[in-house]
């Protein structure tokens, strides 16, 4: 029987890990902590160095169990100067990468870099992509048509060239920017992100419509498309085709881990790690502050932080909620129903307490 000092990284419950190899971007949209001045990193902590991102990857691939890695959290990769010399690293060392960029930067280098290096996946976070008010949300002066043709000719070499790369095409909305939570002041989220109603559906459509006629030159077949949306992190609306999708993504706007107010209930399966920029191992992606730092790598391997605080990774009652931070956590119910959840957790305590 394996002790704690030799379990793997599967076995203390993390299965995938992401590398925020940079914090920088070159568009400021509202939905995320990378617009906010006061949430801004210092300068030389925006840059993940080379050196670190080898180390880190270095222990996976000594690891070998985690089922991929994510080579971004906050943070545009096409914009990591070595971006190159880690897809390569990954590549020759048969570690599985993911990673999610703007769609802005497919210039003929970077596409040769997918080409050569073939990630497993690549998800497009378009996002918001109605024409009328994208500047705003997006927050740069990046224009329309140009970023979509873009996009456009990107996908047209994973279908000509029969790439291995599965891209998803990501766009958000926003299930609690609803007219009944709007009036009972329940709404949370960026209000830019629009509620998945019929109005909502049918743009979509017709935006995916126009996208495969006129941009893709595929044809379109309404048939294929999904509404039936659960609330998960991904869900599939319309495959292209074999490895090329739309998918909806209910967004809640990261800012909101810091502002909403605290709830006693905290449930949250955790199987992933990021590191960020600054080499901090934290517990979650939507943790942009860091405020779940388990240690960092720049002083230790992953594994002996991660063993330093096993009992986060085994206790079957979460004891994850022994962080202040979690309970104002975006993913978290908090707003959303919070009286009940409240009175329904005080019910508990107060008969645990006095049936004891």
């Amino acid at each position: 029987m394996k002790t704690v000092e030799q379990k793997t990284f599967k076995q203390l419950g993390v299965e995938w890990i992401g590398i925020e190899l940079n914090n920088t971007c070159n568009i400021k949209c509202t939905f995320c902590p990378i617009s906010y001045k006061e949430l801004q990193r210092k300068s030389n902590e925006r840059l993940m160095p080379f050196a670190l991102v080898r180390k880190i990857i270095n222990e996976i691939i000594k690891d070998g169990t985690l089922d991929h890695v994510i080579l971004n959290d906050y943070g545009e990769p096409f914009l990591y100067p070595r971006f190159k010399d880690v897809l390569q690293l990954c590549k020759e060392n048969g570690v599985r990468m993911r990673f999610a960029t703007n769609g802005t930067l497919f210039t003929h280098e970077n596409v040769d870099l997918i080409r050569k290096y073939e990630p497993e996946e690549v998800v497009i976070s378009i996002q918001y992509f109605l024409r009328d008010n994208y500047k705003k949300v997006k927050g740069a002066l990046i224009d329309f048509d140009a970023w979509l043709k873009q996009i456009a000719d990107f996908l047209r070499v994973i279908i000509d060239e029969k790439l291995n790369t599965k891209v998803q095409i990501a766009i958000a909305c926003n299930y609690n920017n609803s007219l009944r939570n709007r009036i009972f002041g329940l709404r949370c989220g960026d209000a830019n992100l629009s509620y998945p109603d019929k109005t909502f559906f049918a743009k979509l459509d017709s935006f995916i419509k126009e996208f495969c006629e006129k941009r893709l030159h595929i044809p379109y077949y309404p048939e294929k498309t999904n509404k039936n949306i659960t609330k998960q992190t991904y869900n599939k609306y319309y495959q292209i085709d074999e490895n090329i999708s739309f998918e909806l993504k209910d967004f809640i706007d990261s800012t909101n881990f810091y502002n909403f107010k605290e709830s006693m209930i905290v449930y949250c399966s955790m199987p992933y790690l990021v590191i960020n920029s600054q080499g901090k191992v934290i517990m979650c992606c939507a943790d942009y502050i860091g405020g779940t730092a388990l240690g960092n790598v720049n002083d230790k391997e992953i594994k002996n932080i991660l063993l330093e605080k096993y009992v986060y990774f085994v206790n079957e009652n979460n004891e994850k909620v022994n962080f202040k931070i979690c309970r104002r956590c975006a993913g978290e119910i908090t707003y959303r129903g919070l009286l009940l959840r409240q009175l329904w957790y005080l019910m508990k305590i107060a008969i645990k307490r006095y049936s004891g």
